[in-house]
């Protein structure tokens, strides 16, 4: 098994909890506001996206650290360490 570095899975963390953060700071903005407005739309979907991405990223790391197959699906890499 190879070594997990913790300060890569860390700052990995901090990406996702920053874009959480920011996420969270839509929350005030009305629903009405958000349908009406495409910035929004795309700022919150862009998040998403990055926060997803971040997740696969991680997973993909921690998976081939512990010497484990690669999926050829990102989604796939959650059951991969599911599987552990």
């Amino acid at each position: 098994m190879s070594h997990i570095d913790p300060a890569i899975v860390l700052n990995k963390l901090n990406y996702m909890d920053k874009y959480l953060s920011e996420l969270e700071e839509v929350r005030s903005i009305s629903l009405d506001e958000n349908l009406n407005s495409i910035l929004y739309q795309r700022y919150v979907e862009r998040l998403i996206q990055l926060i997803v991405q971040v997740g696969i990223d991680l997973n993909f790391y921690l998976l081939k650290r512990l010497n484990l197959p690669l999926p050829d699906m990102s989604n796939d890499s959650v059951l991969g360490l599911v599987e552990l």
